[in-house]
């Protein structure tokens, strides 16, 4: 088989944490394995949500790394916040009282840089990625986004290189969930809008993490050159898993930051309930999230009475995370309660699936999350504020008497994805 040579375009690389970083880094690991050579650029030195230092143990030796400079308006941005230290809110829903000069920093962020304020990162990573496009004879290049941004760096090097361009859109882009909370001129959005539909007619083959977010980018016309590989999970459960899970409590977990905009009044009321039904429940239950939670939310927890049955836990590495999920009873998810969330496909829930615990999802019925929690028979999903089937389903789960399959979870194997992927880039070179 002849030998391919990919370079694949990412903000986003260890020691940035995050399932954005999961999704690069996995394909970075198994497409030597399909004779493809990824090459990979980012940034020096960039403005990430979160780190995670363990995850720079897991870059393939065998794999390239490039990085160029980037102008970062973040650090400013931070300043302004009155906020120290390099990680930076993806956004700040639900903030209230901001100062002048806080909304003024948020105005220039939304309406000054577009599509996002990663974009100073544009001009140095094109004279980097044409040096690497000529140096190493590469066949294609792959953009990943968000940020959005690293998608108009591909539509420079299509027109100016002769390699062949893959667009993988990981979020919508004009629509993103984390747009609903800027505060966006129409001008900003008409040229965003431009921007987008540049990179969905120019690009030789668009990928998407689900099958409704071809929705969210107007792809109708486009279909044929379209493609979803989801994200997916990269471990394999054995005995060493889950050895922390604590007998004696009936902990449901959640992992990653919690908005307010995924708040679940009917999963508050249900556990209400149990406590009121089960005596022993009381002694049993644990309640933990794993990363940021909103302030809104621990509001309500309080006010529920539910605050004794609750740990915080903040930031943890992937592998600890991965060893959370599989000591749990039970795992909860939230997709955000905002317009067209159909499409929205958070990356942990194939962790979720993968350990084999009950899911009890909250969101959309007819979203692609909901189709996944099905497909595999992995959990159910319930509507975020009345649901009559969620207290059986919460009473099954702690008595152990629920009926989950857990099928098809190999699908979502990163390896058995990177194959689709590796097929892409040998069809489009």
């Amino acid at each position: 088989m002849e030998h391919k040579k990919v370079l694949i375009i990412s903000y986003y690389w260890p020691p940035a944490g995050g399932v954005s970083v999961q999704r690069v880094l996995k394909f970075c690991k198994y497409l030597p394995d399909f004779d493809i050579q990824p090459y990979i650029l980012t940034v020096k030195d960039g403005s990430y949500p979160t780190i995670d230092e363990a995850l720079i143990k897991e870059i393939p030796a065998n794999v390239d790394v490039f990085r160029s400079n980037s102008i970062e308006p973040f650090r400013i941005y931070n300043f302004l916040r009155g906020k120290t230290g390099k990680s930076v809110p993806m956004v700040e829903a639900g903030i209230k009282n901001k100062t002048l000069i806080q909304r003024i920093a948020e105005f220039i962020r939304a309406n000054l840089f577009i599509p996002d304020a990663r974009v100073g990162w544009y001009f140095f990573a094109i004279k980097a990625a044409r040096g690497i496009i000529e140096r190493e004879k590469i066949d294609v290049i792959i953009t990943t986004g968000p940020p959005h941004s690293t998608h108009l760096i591909g539509l420079y090097l299509k027109r100016k290189c002769d390699v062949k361009w893959i667009v993988d859109f990981r979020d919508p882009w004009v629509e993103l969930f984390a747009s609903n909370f800027l505060p966006r001129t129409k001008l900003t959005l008409l040229i965003d809008r431009w921007f987008e539909d540049r990179v969905v007619r120019k690009a030789d083959k668009i990928i998407l993490v689900g099958k409704q977010l071809a929705g969210r980018f107007n792809l109708e016309k486009f279909m044929s050159k379209t493609e979803v590989i989801t994200n997916g999970f990269d471990f394999e459960l054995d005995k060493s898993f889950g050895q922390n899970r604590n007998e004696k409590k009936f902990v449901i977990r959640y992992i990653g930051t919690f908005f307010s905009s995924q708040n679940i009044p009917a999963f508050w009321q249900t556990l209400n309930e149990l406590l009121s039904k089960e005596e022993c429940f009381k002694e049993k239950l644990v309640i933990e999230f794993i990363g940021k939670v909103d302030d809104e939310i621990k509001s309500e927890i309080e006010i529920l009475g539910l605050s004794a049955y609750v740990v915080y836990r903040g930031f943890v590495t992937h592998s600890e995370a991965i060893e959370l999920m599989t000591s749990a009873d039970c795992l909860l998810l939230s997709i955000p309660n905002v317009e067209n969330n159909e499409a929205i496909l958070t990356g942990k829930l194939f962790e979720y699936v993968a350990c084999k615990k009950p899911i009890v999802c909250f969101g959309p019925a007819n979203g692609d999350a909901a189709d996944i929690i099905r497909s595999t028979d992995s959990g159910r999903v319930f509507d975020y504020n009345n649901d009559s089937n969620l207290l059986d389903f919460m009473s099954s789960i702690y008595s152990g008497n629920f009926s989950l399959s857990f099928k098809n979870t190999e699908l979502y194997s990163r390896k058995n994805l990177t194959k689709r992927l590796a097929e892409i880039i040998r069809e489009s070179a």
